[in-house]
């Protein structure tokens, strides 16, 4: 209850500019349906009234197909790179002038892509609150690669008397593919703002393909490999809760 009022003063301010339209005409929204071939942007409701991404989506979009069947189109894409150098220098006490020297090279991405369709059917479009289902595919695609180098060196009596390095590489590519069910109620609070809320069940099929290679000079030694992974998993979605803005 007290998370309900702490959105009311957002849904009012929302819905002003709807009431202004001039078909906004009929005030009592009982057994009003939603408005056929209308596209709507889709946004996530955190508490306190907060507005943020719909269930993690970079962009979520509606299509109200007829008063009781929609489609919901969704699409992530997310970047990750990091890079960090350090260069370290260990005095050696028992000989003048001699010293440890150490430098570290790290580098990471990473790269995500997601995307999902969905049909929506509301079985009772006239409802006050009106009941749907949905279900539809979703598609990931994963990129990862990471390197690192090390150098360490000796140097006694301002001589380098041993030197040391060390490489390696790690390349990483996986997809996925699932279908997503989900139930869930939504509300029609004036003629272009709607708030629902849901949760579901997601089934996934995954592979995974990596592959890395290691080399240190000091030894003389080096190694690769590689495999290749596969997955499916099935887990239920926590309670999605929304705000629907019709165009």
């Amino acid at each position: 209850m007290r998370r309900a009022l702490s959105i009311l003063p957002l849904l009012l301010v929302l819905a002003i500019p709807a009431f202004a339209d001039e078909n906004a005409g009929e005030h009592d929204l009982v057994n009003v349906p939603l408005r056929p071939h209308t596209l709507a942007l889709e946004f996530g409701l955190k508490s306190g009234g907060l507005l943020n991404s719909f269930n993690g989506s970079t962009l979520s979009l509606r299509y109200q197909r007829s008063t009781h069947a929609s489609w919901r189109f969704a699409l992530s894409y997310g970047v990750d790179h990091g890079h960090e150098s350090q260069f370290e220098r260990y005095p050696q006490s028992y000989t003048e002038n001699s010293y440890l020297d150490r430098y570290d090279d790290e580098s990471d991405d990473s790269q995500v892509y997601s995307t999902s369709l969905m049909r929506i059917t509301c079985p009772a479009p006239r409802a006050v609150i009106k009941s749907y289902l949905g279900i539809g595919p979703a598609f990931t695609v994963t990129r990862t690669k990471s390197h690192r180098f090390e150098q360490q060196t000796t140097v006694t009596r301002d001589t380098v008397s041993f030197s040391r390095t060390y490489r390696s590489d790690s390349f990483n590519r996986g997809w996925g593919a699932g279908v997503t069910a989900v139930v869930g109620a939504e509300w029609l609070v004036n003629k272009r703002i709607s708030v629902h809320a849901e949760y579901g069940q997601t089934a996934e099929y995954s592979e995974r393909r990596y592959r890395y290679r290691s080399e240190y000079s000091g030894t003389y030694l080096a190694d690769a490999g590689g495999g290749f992974r596969h997955r499916w998993t099935s887990s239920g979605r926590s309670v999605v809760s929304g705000l629907t803005v019709f165009f």
